[in-house]
């Protein structure tokens, strides 16, 4: 999912998939990850995209080279 951050650029950001299990949060069953900055890896764990886009929004790459 693309979102737009407050410092302008747009960032693709990863939405948490579980294999077969439903994503609530508390899962820790193996083949599960959760949701994430695609630019620089940075996990923002597994929650609704109401939790998500306020966070993602404000969301600044670490990494050098990273928009």
């Amino acid at each position: 999912m693309k979102i737009r951050c407050e410092d302008g650029i747009v960032r693709n950001f990863i939405i948490a998939h579980c294999d077969g299990e439903p994503c609530d949060g508390k899962s820790s069953v193996s083949g599960n990850w959760g949701s994430s900055c695609s630019e620089c890896g940075e996990i923002f764990g597994f929650h609704d995209t109401k939790v998500l886009k306020p966070q993602w929004r404000k969301h600044k790459c670490q990494l050098k080279g990273c928009n």
